[in-house]
């Protein structure tokens, strides 16, 4: 499985309806605020409301993954223009098809419920359902006239005689889907509710919450190193964000995967942070994460070990990202925020490669940098030919002069080249060091 597009409109700074398509490797880059973290947010609200342990309507606005206090934030806005719809969504490709699902919402001001559903879109294959949160007399004849025609109209006479088929519009989160039941034709009591899926597709339903809530998460926000964690679940899936889950992960792979502890802690001194990482439950609910003091192993450097609370604040911020690269498996998405986060230049170029090395195992990663070096350093394995036939697309987000963002948007070429996107990191970096040498006579 792998998400195609990410579908959005009206939605924070994207005023137009925008596609943007993922690689199998796809890069975010653009100036503070140009609206490359909304991109993602636009699943992340999904992911957040599927995992809610209520019903928050058709999206959980303020979460874990995505924080907004109020929905005026979420909806375009400028002067004397104010967008009251927004349109979230997705298209994914699966080995036998393909299908997609996007939600239309507007705002309901007073209401007990800030937004309500105004449409949602089926997509599948070359063909899209347009349903609308009521059936119209038309839509609803339709939908008897396929159960009349369906094989499952036998259901009528198990149930009994002078039975008729009604069909309503139901929501479950962001979700809409048509509902059956047959009633009593004289009296309209209900014989037997049907549920949903009777006649639709229930496929794509699953395939579009499967993708979405598979996810990992890895926020630019990454919180202190902390002497103990909470121990948490190790599953499929990982609800909220990933870093709350790291410290668990390396005390399972430990006993049951050891080939994966091995390689993170190789990982981590290909960084240059750390030669060795362990985790020791210390209790029922916490959780200790130690690293060897120095970045290389040296004689009797295994009892050299100290929490990573102790040691430079790069370590407990590059950690979450290792863990989630190797965590994720074939099929799943890892969205790295800022990954280059309190990283030396050199750990920066060379995080490149635990990147490269995810994407050949068939992890699709999507990552949001303002770093130079680690996009030269994909650059660079693109041009050795090392991402074989995985797809590496590049976003140059910018904003016009009313707010509005577009993107720019290339795949990599065979050189690793990105040809016009307007990518100004280099040119910042000349422009600093010319007016240096300036400055100085240089």
């Amino acid at each position: 499985m792998k998400i195609e597009r990410v579908i959005l409109e009206g939605f924070k700074s994207f005023r137009e309806r925008t596609e943007v398509p993922l690689g199998n490797l796809t890069l975010l880059a653009g100036a503070n605020s140009s609206g490359k973290s909304t991109i993602m947010q636009t699943l992340l609200l999904m992911k957040q409301t599927l995992e809610s342990g209520f019903d928050p309507g058709p999206l959980l606005i303020s979460g874990q993954n995505v924080v907004f206090s109020n929905t005026e934030q979420m909806f375009w806005s400028a002067p004397g223009e104010r967008r009251e719809q927004i349109t979230l969504g997705l298209k994914i490709s699966e080995e036998r098809e393909k299908v997609g699902y996007e939600v239309q919402l507007e705002r309901q001001k007073g209401a007990a419920t800030p937004l309500q559903i105004v449409r949602a879109v089926t997509y599948k294959d070359e063909q899209s359902v347009t349903l609308p949160p009521a059936l119209t007399t038309e839509q609803h004849a339709s939908y008897v006239k396929q159960f009349q025609q369906s094989p499952r109209k036998r259901l009528l006479s198990q149930w009994g005689e002078n039975l008729d088929p009604r069909f309503e519009v139901q929501r479950d989160r962001f979700f809409l889907y048509v509902s059956a039941k047959l009633v009593h034709a004289q009296s309209g009591e209900i014989a037997v509710n049907l549920g949903g899926g009777f006649l639709d597709d229930n496929r794509t339903r699953f395939l579009v919450e499967r993708a979405v809530r598979g996810i990992i998460h890895v926020p630019g926000l990454r919180g202190n190193p902390r002497r103990t964690y909470p121990v948490t679940a190790v599953e499929r899936n990982f609800p909220g964000i990933f870093p709350d889950y790291v410290a668990s992960v390396i005390a399972y792979w430990q006993e049951a995967a050891p080939q994966k502890a091995s390689q993170l802690s190789d990982d981590l001194k290909e960084l240059g942070l750390t030669w060795n990482v362990k985790a020791r439950k210390l209790s029922d609910t916490e959780v200790e994460i130690q690293v060897a003091r120095l970045p290389k192993g040296v004689k009797h450097g295994a009892r050299d070990m100290v929490s990573i609370a102790d040691v430079g604040f790069g370590l407990s911020q590059s950690l979450p990202v290792a863990v989630a690269l190797l965590s994720a498996e074939p099929g799943e998405l890892v969205y790295l925020e800022q990954p280059e986060i309190h990283l030396h230049p050199r750990a920066e170029y060379q995080l490149s490669r635990l990147i490269q090395r995810a994407v050949m195992r068939g992890v699709q990663v999507v990552v949001e940098t303002h770093s130079e070096l680690l996009l030269l350093g994909l650059q660079e394995l693109v041009a050795r030919q090392q991402f074989a036939e995985q797809s590496v697309m590049l976003h140059w987000v910018q904003r016009d002069k009313g707010g509005a963002s577009s993107l720019t948007s290339k795949e990599l070429d065979e050189k690793g080249g990105w040809g016009d996107v307007p990518i100004d990191f280099a040119y910042v970096s000349l422009e600093a060091m010319n007016n240096y040498l300036n400055v100085t006579g240089g």
